[in-house]
């Protein structure tokens, strides 16, 4: 009656597979850097969305809001 779902499209060996849980990859991710900055960058992202969503929104909501100029 129902069919089997294929959760993850082909994967070649050796690759990194996001669903590992078990294994050497899953305690040294190969995906790490070695910069410092990338965390903080990483970190300060909502921040920077939401100045970023703040000066785009503002000026529509102050055309918005404004009083009608006949």
């Amino acid at each position: 009656m129902f069919t089997a779902q294929q959760l993850t499209g082909p994967v070649a060996p050796g690759q990194f597979n996001p669903a590992q849980v078990s294994g050497p990859g899953a305690y040294y991710p190969l995906q790490t850097t070695t910069d410092p900055f990338s965390g903080m960058f990483t970190s300060m992202m909502p921040m920077i969305m939401m100045i970023m969503m703040f000066a785009m929104i503002t000026p529509m909501l102050k055309g918005v809001t404004s009083p009608a100029k006949d």
